[in-house]
């Protein structure tokens, strides 16, 4: 049985943070919290500050975005922010 994935770009001005595929992104939006699945309507949203997550495989890991904005189209959720950190990463090393 094939599994059904989208693919998640996260991107600040210095990288990228995050591309590869996802079985449910959560996003952090100024209106609450947003789930997205594959082949979501195509949408786009204002992301608050906080915790993005991404669940693929069973797996679920968090990011913390300092905001930005989200697009979901064609399969595939862009996220626009101006600072991404994983949880491992210290201050001042991104």
């Amino acid at each position: 049985m094939a599994t059904d994935k989208m693919r998640l770009r996260i991107v600040t001005p210095k990288n990228v943070k995050f591309d590869g595929d996802a079985d449910m992104v959560i996003l952090r939006c100024v209106s609450g919290d947003m789930g997205v699945l594959p082949r979501h309507e195509t949408y786009s949203a204002v992301l608050d500050s906080g915790a993005l997550r991404i669940l693929n495989n069973k797996e679920d890991r968090k990011i913390v975005l300092s905001g930005g904005l989200a697009q979901i189209r064609d399969n595939t959720v862009t996220v626009l922010t101006n600072d991404a950190q994983w949880p491992e990463e210290k201050e001042g090393n991104v």
